[in-house]
C-alpha cells in the first residue's frame, strides 16, 4: 500500500534499517487493530517510509468463498486505511493497493525475503523517490 503522491510519512532508512516516526507506530499499531478485526494473523509488515508490505494469513473459516475472502480483505485494508488517516488528520493514500495471493511454500519465502530485506535494497526500490 503506498501513500499518496509517493510522500515520505512513516519514518526513514538509516543503515538499512526502518526507523518509524509517530505515523508509522500509528501504521503499526492499526496493523494488530486490524489483523484482529478481521480475522488475519500478521506474518510480516515491513513499513517503509512511502509504503508498507505485509503478508496477512487469513485465519477465519475455510468454507469462505474466494471473493468472500477478498472482500474481507478489502474490508481491512480499508478499515486500517480510514484509521491511520483519522489519527493523522490526513489523507494519507493512494487509491487503490496491490494485492497478490501466495500459491506455495516456494513463493511464499521469496516474499518475505524480498519484504525483509527492503530497508536494506531501498535505494533499488520502485517506490524510492529520493530526498
Amino acid at each position: 500500500i503506498c501513500t499518496k503522491e509517493k510522500m515520505y510519512l512513516f519514518g526513514d532508512i538509516s543503515g538499512g534499517v526502518m526507523v518509524l516516526n509517530d505515523t508509522g507506530t500509528i501504521l503499526h499499531d492499526e496493523f494488530v487493530i486490524a489483523s484482529k478485526r478481521f480475522g488475519y494473523k500478521n506474518d510480516v509488515i515491513q513499513i517503509m517510509p512511502n509504503h508498507v508490505h505485509f503478508i496477512w494469513t487469513y485465519v477465519g473459516a475455510i468454507h469462505e468463498s474466494p471473493l468472500q475472502k477478498r472482500s474481507r480483505l478489502s474490508q481491512a485494508v480499508g478499515f486500517l486505511k480510514a484509521n491511520v488517516s483519522k489519527k493523522r488528520g490526513l489523507r494519507l493514500w493512494q487509491r487503490n493497493y496491490y494485492e497478490r495471493i501466495i500459491r506455495d511454500e516456494r513463493e511464499y519465502w521469496a516474499i518475505r525475503r524480498y519484504i525483509a530485506d527492503n530497508p536494506k535494497n531501498w535505494a533499488k526500490d520502485t517506490e524510492y523517490v529520493g530526498k
